[in-house]
């Protein structure tokens, strides 16, 4: 079997950065050494972000991503201070250094070894289906979870108000596309809800939910309008959006609201996105945790989670956040996707994420509607998967579409029979 020499020096640069991150001692250089880290994380991103580039969907993905990446090293490497999390519980030099670590590693599996294979958005687009009984029906669903699925409470100060059955309607949307048989009056049905689901969430201050069904909507309808300067544009805007509903979700008060002061704040935050700076330090108490725990508790909860992928479970020992706040660290839930299979097991579990994750996203064929759906989802809900759970991707994408597609294919065939059986 040949090896390609590529190959060689990948593996090699793999072996040098584990060998690097977990033998050098964390206060070999003070917190200066975590720096030179979290630099290089940036850099990793940027060729995540170079050699997605003819893949456009996966582009999308790879900027969140290293914009995540970016608001952890600058709000709390590079410049820090005021950008940081307000919480000191864990910022230690081995905790903090430790967790930047965990995601150079990461992101090195995931910018070595991703392919960057090109995506044609006239050849490897989503060929749609016309069945009109099952996009209603999904339309119907999308509908009980825009009136079920969120806390519409006071607005006196922000908390998180979706239901799992709100966080569903994502893919619940991406099926609906698949189902319209490209028909145009199907397409604004689906653009209509849309709207209606972005208003909603924004003025009862959510961000995510939004941006993932902003990104549905560019890598379905608009896809054939995507270009690199357009997702540029497209993303920067994006910012300047999260950046508002932040600022207006801490006073509800649209009317002193202004976007010059939204500009202002995003430019003397150093455009920072201060869910990432949250989530990360969510992340740090992942391994606080994990400094207190014996291997026997860990390894069950990851069995626990495991079994939750296709059963659901109300176990919450498959939660790590679970475990933090029994032990007594603050945490306002999520965390990092590596931060959780680090707490599970150890360096072992980052390496396998990265694989994990690089595996799929390289396998997944354009050809297949299956495929191509899981591709599709895996970006739609790229900001919950990497900032708050590995649920997200495992259960909340590729289960659940799994499950949608194996059940709309049983609907589909039912519905043949039935036509056939009439004109017999």
């Amino acid at each position: 079997m040949n090896i390609r020499p590529s190959t060689i020096i990948k593996v090699i640069i793999l072996i040098a950065i584990i060998l690097y991150v977990t033998l050098t001692p964390l206060n070999l250089l003070g917190y200066n050494l975590s720096k030179v880290d979290a630099f290089f994380v940036l850099i990793l991103s940027l060729i995540l972000i170079i050699k997605s580039r003819n893949n456009l969907p996966s582009l999308i993905m790879f900027i969140f991503i290293s914009y995540i990446n970016y608001s952890i090293v600058i709000g709390e490497y590079l410049v820090g201070e005021y950008l940081s999390a307000p919480f000191t519980q864990v910022k230690t030099v081995d905790v903090y250094g430790l967790n930047i670590r965990i995601l150079l590693l990461f992101m090195t599996i995931l910018s070595l070894f991703y392919k960057g294979k090109k995506y044609d958005l006239l050849r490897d687009r989503l060929i749609t289906k016309n069945s009109g009984f099952i996009f209603y029906l999904i339309v119907f669903m999308i509908v009980i979870s825009f009136l079920f699925g969120i806390n519409r409470g006071n607005l006196d100060y922000y908390e998180v108000r979706i239901s799992p059955l709100f966080e569903y309607s994502k893919l619940l949307f991406l099926f609906a596309y698949y189902y319209s048989g490209e028909i145009k009056a199907r397409k604004k049905v689906i653009f209509i809800l849309l709207i209606i689901f972005v208003f909603q969430d924004t003025f009862y201050g959510g961000r995510v939910t939004s941006l993932q069904l902003l990104i549905f909507l560019s890598i379905t309808i608009f896809v054939q309008k995507l270009t690199f300067s357009r997702v540029i544009i497209a993303s920067i805007t994006g910012i300047i959006l999260m950046g508002s509903v932040g600022v207006y979700r801490s006073t509800f008060d649209l009317i002193n609201f202004s976007l010059i002061d939204v500009i202002n704040n995003l430019f003397n935050n150093l455009l920072v996105f201060d869910t990432a700076i949250f989530s990360y330090y969510a992340s740090a108490t992942h391994i606080a945790a994990f400094n207190e725990l014996d291997f026997s508790r860990r390894l069950d909860s990851l069995i626990n989670f495991i079994i939750s992928i296709p059963l659901g479970s109300n176990e919450i020992s498959s939660e790590v956040t679970h475990f933090v706040r029994e032990l007594g660290y603050f945490n306002m839930g999520g965390g990092l996707l590596p931060t959780h299979f680090y707490f599970w097991l150890g360096w072992f579990g980052v390496i396998l994420i990265g694989f994990l994750v690089v595996f799929i996203i390289n396998k997944l064929k354009y050809t297949n509607d299956y495929q191509h759906l899981l591709f599709l989802g895996i970006i739609i809900n790229v900001p919950r998967w990497y900032l708050y759970s590995p649920n997200q991707l495992f259960r909340g994408t590729l289960f659940f579409i799994t499950f949608l597609y194996v059940g709309f294919c049983i609907i589909e065939s039912m519905l043949s029979k039935g036509k056939n059986t009439r004109y017999k």
